[in-house]
């Protein structure tokens, strides 16, 4: 059962599951978990078999939903103009991991306004992830094809090069044209940034501890001759103009200057860093760039670079470690990187590795071993400080608060074409990432109607109190709780002597005390209620807007 109430265009949302307390239900798929300190917005999730991609609410109901011809690889993103931005999966020249090949752009109600293929025999492929620019273009992760002599001219050692060649990594910035074309309007080439010690006669030859900049073709602790990088992740940051791209097999990530032209980006020099496509900061393991010894490793063949936008780790990087062959035993971690900057400099000292010596935040689960993805996966930290992770083999999305409280929980239900009932065990169907976008989002044009959950039979409910209030608090800002948690009595601080009705709610949405009207600065209310969470909802009479204060009775 749901009840929504609608008043103004930015919104608040209190979600609340009758289960418990607490927010949590019985279920073996679909929603597990929806506590009150869940950030409330719309989930976007694209099982890795499906041709469906899914936009749920915090109860785990759908919203809206688009069908493509492919599977996706590995990424769908809801762009600021309400569309959806989906790569697919064909076949190519080459099919690792991730292999995609494919980018569409959809409408919010599913139909298709642009797609075109990027999958060019034995020259490109585009691979895993996709972002959506801030001027409408598109940045694409894709693989470049090496020859083997190629290969031998950027200075891979010769006994280790593939008859298959070697497969790089370049990022382009394309334009869409048409129903079906693009230009190609910025590239970056990894080849450009490459480095090597083995063959002098090469121009890359160098020193590598000297170069933290460039990137060692011939690192030994990378073992695929042919995806020799296998970058997995792509994500921009508009207000610093750089790109952060992963790599699993060399088990760190680079961040790069994005304000080059394409030709600074080939060089050394240029664009706002003066370093032109070089690798501006790098992090995970610094034995790559001879820096450092295996012991100093962090991150073991990790997924989901992300950027952190706000809060206190802003401009820092989260990313999601999957753990495989890590020193201490195999488990999954998420961590947090915030990089050492002198202004616009990252810092990086004489014959010493890019620091952080250590994680700015890290999650484990308790124990270790009950949190583990080999593969798939991605994190990323919500507006409210909570970090959404998906760990992706088993198909399980949660988010934690910052002090490591599970708040949500769900599981994709959704393997291949079929979908689970609930009471059924869990499909392990794969979620490569998932993203979360809060109610005032942009993108979120069409109604948001829930149409229910996904799988079928499911047997538990969810309310919904949908209140929104005022883009800003010009009327209301001036009301507050004097103190939280709450005693026996309410008070309420009304400096501006506002005529107010107020409510307050239990998590199932019941008025707990009746309703009451109050002009006076100083509010006072006893509560004779159980301890727990409650709401308390005040609204101007005046102009009818509404704000929403959550509180703890003690």
């Amino acid at each position: 059962m749901r009840a929504i109430i609608t008043t103004f265009s930015i919104g608040f949302i209190l979600l609340m599951s009758t289960s418990s307390l607490l927010g949590q239900t019985d279920n073996t798929v679909g929603l597990l978990r929806n506590d009150m300190d869940s950030y409330n917005g719309y989930t976007m999730m694209s099982p890795i078999n499906s041709k469906n991609t899914y936009l749920i609410d915090n109860c785990g109901e759908v919203v809206n939903s688009w069908t493509s011809l492919y599977n996706p690889a590995m990424t769908s993103h809801l762009t600021k103009e309400g569309n959806l931005l989906r790569t697919g999966r064909v076949e190519g020249s080459f099919n690792a991991g991730g292999s995609g090949g494919f980018i569409q752009l959809f409408d919010w109600n599913g139909d298709l306004l642009w797609e075109s293929q990027l999958a060019v025999a034995f020259n490109y492929h585009q691979h895993h992830d996709v972002r959506a620019m801030p001027n409408g273009n598109i940045l694409v992760l894709a693989w470049e094809y090496n020859s083997p002599p190629a290969a031998l001219q950027l200075g891979r050692d010769p006994a280790e090069i593939s008859d298959n060649g070697m497969w790089t990594e370049i990022i382009m910035e394309i334009e869409p044209i048409g129903f079906n074309d693009f230009l190609v309007q910025w590239e970056w080439h990894l080849n450009d940034h490459l480095i090597q010690d083995l063959d002098s006669s090469k121009d890359n030859y160098g020193v590598l501890s000297e170069h933290p900049e460039l990137v060692n073709v011939n690192y030994e602790g990378a073992t695929d001759p042919v995806d020799r990088f296998h970058a997995n992740a792509l994500d921009y940051n508009e207000e610093l103009d750089q790109i952060v791209i992963n790599s699993r097999n060399y088990h760190e990530f680079y961040i790069i200057d994005h304000s080059t032209t394409s030709d600074e980006a080939a060089g050394h020099i240029g664009g706002a860093s003066g370093k032109g496509g070089d690798v501006l900061y790098r992090y995970g393991n610094p034995a790559v760039y001879d820096r450092g010894a295996v012991s100093d490793q962090k991150f073991f063949s990790q997924h989901g670079t992300n950027w952190i936008r706000e809060g206190e780790y802003k401009n820092g990087l989260i990313v999601f470690n999957n753990g495989i062959n890590r020193p201490q035993g195999s488990f999954s971690s998420v961590e947090v990187v915030v990089p050492e900057r002198n202004g616009d400099e990252y810092i990086i000292e004489p014959n010493s590795p890019f620091g952080p010596e250590s994680f700015d935040f890290a999650y484990v689960g308790t124990p270790t071993s009950s949190f583990f993805s080999p593969r798939l996966s991605n994190a990323v930290v919500l507006p409210n400080e909570n970090i959404l992770i998906a760990e992706g083999q088993v198909g399980r999305l949660f988010e934690i608060t910052p002090e490591k409280e599970i708040v949500w929980e769900y599981i994709n239900p959704v393997l291949g074409t079929n979908i689970s009932t609930q009471g059924d065990d869990s499909p392990n169907s794969d979620v490569f990432a998932s993203e979360r976008y809060p109610i005032d989002y942009s993108g979120l044009i069409g109604e948001l109607l829930p149409t229910g959950p996904i799988e079928f039979n499911s047997n538990y409910n969810c309310d919904i109190v949908q209140e929104e209030v005022a883009v800003d608090f010009q009327w209301l800002y001036k009301v507050d709780l004097i103190n939280n948690p709450v005693g026996n009595r309410l008070l309420l601080l009304n400096q501006e002597s506002q005529k107010l009705i107020i409510e307050v709610f239990d998590l199932f949405g019941r008025e707990v005390i009746p309703s009451f009207q109050s002009n006076n600065q100083r509010i006072e209310k006893d509560i004779n209620v159980a301890s727990g969470y409650y709401v308390l909802r005040v609204t101007n009479e005046v102009n009818n807007t509404m704000k929403t204060i959550k509180f703890i009775k003690g």
